[in-house]
């Protein structure tokens, strides 16, 4: 379906189920393009000229009216609507908010982020910007010195905030890369291979900066990092007019605002399990931590489990007691096999045994732990055996897994990890 915007009239989108964006190789420019590798939405781009007054142009202003880049068009923004954004601090968040990557859950960790994200856009900016004009553009002819000066010694300043702020820290936000990284780092790089300040402002005595400036720079692309499922790139990016951008990585994925959680979704939880006491209100914790998982058929999420989480999103919360064919737990052989509540012989009780075989045909005895709808068999080393549990786990991360992801489950078996 064509995009109804006046700005596919002067550049017309190829794919236009696609995000489209609008840019050029500025530091706010690359911001976003940075993200929509980082995240593996698909785009097409589109070079805006500033220097031949594109960014002026009829279409450009309907879509961005303060003459600015980078902006893009979204045929798959909140609701289904399509959503045209400019300023490449909102753009991030927007970004960050649909893909559920970049931006913590965590309040605190996220107004943390976003303060980090305004003071690039309010300060490292707009005086770093100035630097240039006046040290490498068309202000260096000017015989005053004094608006270099002011601004090279506010761009020092900035820097050493930022020097301050990476102490012991790999990225802004601590061990967590982030949009607030993506934000500033165009910034700093710009300051040596487009204004060449190295010696105005000292930037080697920011080592801090420049430690995590070059981790930055070596980012491997994100077919290659652990974790991808061995993703291969998809071909190099290209303008609209043919011409090369920069090499594109990423996976094929649905472009969803919000993901939910659906058959074949990577999500992670963090998570507790409570035993029910006897009298139904007292708890005894018996597990907690983080899980990652495949949804749909991983035996560590049963039944019940899975139901309350499907349609769920990235911050969302479940709780629910279950029953013991819903039991929670690490995988391991003591799961034997589930027998339809109909089948179940009479007479046996909660807490006896019933004779059987395993998976390999041998003799067993199980614990009988719950008559409840299906029956789940449990050997006496399960930690669960015999326990009402309440089951609670926050929704940390949500992502559509690769096809490499669900073939390797589908070989080697349906076991989550615990981290």
């Amino acid at each position: 379906m064509p995009l109804n915007h006046p700005i596919t009239a002067q550049w017309p989108a190829q794919q236009p189920d696609r995000l489209q964006l609008y840019t050029l190789a500025t530091p706010n420019g690359v911001k976003v393009s940075v993200m929509l590798e980082e995240i593996g939405i698909p785009y097409e781009a589109h070079r805006i000229d500033i220097s031949a007054g594109d960014q002026f142009k009829p279409g450009f202003l309907a879509l961005n009216p303060n003459n600015k880049i980078p902006a893009i068009l979204d045929p798959h923004g909140p609701g289904g609507q399509t959503l045209g954004l400019f300023e490449s601090g909102a753009i991030l968040i927007y970004l960050a908010e649909k893909s559920g990557q970049l931006l913590p859950i965590d309040a605190v960790q996220r107004y943390e982020t976003l303060q980090w994200l305004m003071w690039q856009m309010g300060g490292v900016g707009p005086m770093f910007g100035q630097v240039g004009f006046f040290h490498r553009y068309a202000g260096k002819d000017w015989e005053d010195k004094r608006p270099l000066q002011r601004y090279a010694t506010e761009a020092q300043r900035l820097l050493g905030v930022l020097e301050q702020r990476l102490q012991g820290r790999q990225w802004i936000m601590g061990r967590d890369y982030s949009i607030a990284d993506i934000a500033v780092l165009p910034w700093v790089r710009c300051l040596q291979t487009h204004y060449q300040a190295q010696e105005l402002l000292q930037l080697q005595r920011f080592t801090n900066v420049q430690r995590v400036l070059a981790a930055w720079l070596d980012r491997p692309p994100r077919a290659a990092r652990p974790g991808s499922g061995g993703l291969a790139p998809r071909p190099p990016c290209r303008w609209a007019d043919g011409r090369q951008c920069r090499p594109s990585f990423h996976p094929p994925r649905p472009a969803l605002f919000m993901m939910q959680i659906t058959q074949d979704t990577a999500v992670s939880l963090r998570y507790t399990v409570h035993e029910l006491l006897p009298n139904g209100s007292a708890l005894k914790l018996l597990d907690k931590g983080d899980l990652s998982y495949l949804h749909g058929g991983y035996e560590n999420i049963f039944p019940k489990v899975e139901a309350a989480l499907t349609g769920k999103t990235e911050g969302e919360r479940v709780q629910l007691d279950l029953a013991v064919e819903d039991a929670f737990g690490p995988v391991d052989d003591s799961l034997k096999r589930t027998i339809p509540k109909g089948e179940f012989p009479a007479g046996v009780k909660v807490g006896g045994q019933l004779r059987g075989a395993n998976d390999q045909g041998e003799p067993q005895a199980y614990n009988v732990v719950k008559i409840k709808g299906p029956v789940v068999l449990l050997d006496g080393n399960h930690p669960y055996a015999g326990k009402a549990l309440r089951f609670a786990a926050s929704v940390t991360k949500v992502r559509a897994a690769s096809s490499e992801e669900i073939a390797h489950r589908h070989v080697h078996g349906d076991h989550g990890h615990h981290h």
